[in-house]
C-alpha cells in the first residue's frame, strides 16, 4: 500500500496546485450534483477504479489455475509436501520400533528422495513469485 498511498499523494498535490492557480482554467466539478465528466477529477477517478478493478480480475483464481503467480502451485505443493513428510516419519518410527530388519528401509530411503525433489520444486515455485 505504499505505492496506494504515493499515488494518492501526487492526485492530491496535482488537484491542490490547479486549485490554487489562479491562472489555471481546470474544471473542477462542485459536488455531486454537478458532476462534470470531461473535468479534471471524474477521468482519473474512472481510470483508478478500472485500473483496480482489473488487478483484482487478474489475481484472482480461474477456471484453469491460479492468474500470473505461481503462489497457488506453491501452496499445493507445500501441503502436498507436509502431508507425504507426516506420513514418512510415521513408517519410519514404524520400522525402527520393529524388530526384524527388512528393506523397507530402501523403500523410505527412495521416498525420502522423491520429498526432497519436491522441496527443490517448490522452491523454483518460491522462486517464480513476483512477492
Amino acid at each position: 500500500p505504499v505505492g496506494v498511498r504515493m499515488f494518492a499523494l501526487s492526485w492530491q498535490a496535482y488537484f491542490s496546485m490547479a486549485f490554487l492557480d489562479p491562472n489555471n482554467t481546470t474544471k473542477f466539478s462542485t459536488g455531486l450534483d454537478d458532476v462534470i465528466l470531461e473535468g479534471a477529477a471524474v477521468g482519473p477517478l474512472v481510470g483508478t477504479i478500472f485500473g483496480c478493478v482489473l488487478s483484482i480480475l487478474v489475481v484472482c483464481s480461474s477456471p484453469w489455475g491460479y492468474a500470473l503467480t505461481g503462489l497457488g502451485s506453491a501452496q499445493e505443493q507445500a501441503i502436498n509436501i507436509a502431508w507425504s513428510e507426516g506420513m514418512l516419519w510415521t513408517q519410519m518410527i514404524r520400522f525402527y520400533k520393529g524388530n526384524e530388519s527388512t528393506v523397507e528401509i530402501d523403500r523410505l530411503k527412495g521416498e525420502a528422495k522423491i520429498l526432497e525433489a519436491k522441496v527443490m520444486k517448490l522452491n523454483g515455485m518460491m522462486s517464480a513469485t513476483w512477492w
